[in-house]
């Protein structure tokens, strides 16, 4: 080697202090002194042999006192004619706040729920029996529904958002809506359509910028139902009937039907010739939630 080291020591330091935001964490700059105790030639030891001497920090280096902020830019300048002494400025900025891990954009991925569910009213496609009838009750010629009820197999997207969170208390919030469904517009689907079906987290200790940081990931599970709201529809029926304000057993030809006679919205039972309009009830059992409070990230849906 044509030179030797004195020393490398830090000799001054200044910067603009940052707030409580991670947004806004400051700046920093850390000045090196260096000293070569013997040089043969000044042409031995140059600005890129100063800025990367031992003792001075690498570029990405934490700073070793504030928080989140990275060693950005350093430049190197020799102060004497001999070239024996050299300053190097280490500039500090803070992580890009993509880097951090809160702030980074869900990852998405999906798939699909089969579930076998009654049929009570007839798809949009028909058939040669019932073309032209689409959302008409499945009934048979007497007007009844059938015994057992017609089934079939769904297939409901799945979709399942995988982010970071800063505290737990974000985690607590997001927790609140396992189970409801969105009752507003979500991933365009109109409201009830959309159920958050599963919440997982899980605790993440890691080095962030030289501090020991505590943060939580989340995946969040969402089904959808293309077909209608995931609120259960029942078909407005019963073994007895409301007539001038007292209840009265359905009796056809003389005998309770076998099964739950459809009503009217009076609480009448349908005429047996089933020329009556058959009756769907909505009830809103499951929890509705307004989805647009979670992290933007997740409202604004996949790419």
């Amino acid at each position: 080697m044509a030179y030797s080291i004195d020393y490398v020591k830090e000799i001054g330091s200044g910067g603009r202090g940052g707030g409580r935001s991670y947004k806004d964490l400051g700046t920093s700059t850390r000045v090196f002194e260096i000293k070569l105790s013997s040089l043969d030639s000044r042409s031995d030891y140059t600005d890129q042999n100063a800025l990367y001497e031992s003792g001075i920090p690498a570029f990405r280096d934490a700073h070793p006192t504030r928080p989140f902020i990275y060693c950005a830019n350093k430049h190197a300048d020799n102060t004497d004619r001999a070239g024996q002494f050299w300053v190097v400025k280490c500039d500090y900025e803070w992580l890009d706040a993509e880097e951090l891990p809160w702030n980074r954009a869900p990852v998405w991925s999906g798939g699909g729920l089969k579930q076998e569910l009654p049929v009570d009213k007839i798809s949009s496609t028909g058939n040669v029996d019932d073309s032209g009838d689409a959302g008409k009750p499945i009934l048979n010629t007497a007007g009844q529904p059938y015994d057992p009820t017609l089934t079939r197999v769904f297939t409901f997207p799945v979709v399942s958002a995988s982010f970071a969170v800063q505290n737990w208390s974000a985690v607590n919030s997001i927790l609140s809506y396992q189970d409801a469904l969105n009752s507003g517009s979500f991933f365009g689907y109109g409201a009830g359509y959309v159920k958050l079906d599963d919440v997982s987290w899980q605790q993440v200790r890691e080095d962030i910028g030289g501090v020991y940081t505590i943060y939580y990931t989340l995946v969040l599970k969402f089904v959808v139902n293309t077909i209608q709201s995931w609120q259960p529809q029942v078909l407005n029926a019963g073994f007895f009937e409301k007539k001038s304000g007292n209840l009265r057993q359905i009796l056809i030809n003389g005998q309770p039907p076998a099964q739950p006679w459809p009503l009217d919205n009076s609480g009448l039972m349908l005429p047996v010739d089933g020329s009556g309009t058959v009756i769907f009830k909505r009830y809103d059992i499951q929890p509705m939630m307004d989805f647009s409070a979670l992290p933007s990230g997740v409202v604004s849906g996949p790419p």
